[in-house]
């Protein structure tokens, strides 16, 4: 919320708290809540791409496989 009053106050001449920013979100059921899945996953061809990409996994050799652990990365990040 800070990062957007920051860019309003700076787009226009009008006085403005991050209080009242909250508020009219709130007044107008506006939210900002992260989806579980990627909005893209609904076109068709990405679809499609996602298939042939299930298909194929049957015919990978596991000898070749390479595992990364990324158990010490965070994909929660968000702007602080």
């Amino acid at each position: 919320m800070a990062e957007l009053e920051r860019r309003i106050l700076e787009g226009v001449d009008v006085n403005t708290t991050e209080v009242s920013i909250r508020r009219f979100f709130k007044r107008h059921a506006i939210t900002f809540k992260k989806t579980l899945r990627a909005a893209e996953q609904a076109r068709p061809d990405v679809a499609e791409a996602r298939e042939r990409w299930k298909a194929a996994q049957a015919s990978f050799d596991p000898k070749k496989l390479v595992f990364i652990d990324e158990t010490g990365t965070n994909t929660k990040m968000v702007r602080a």
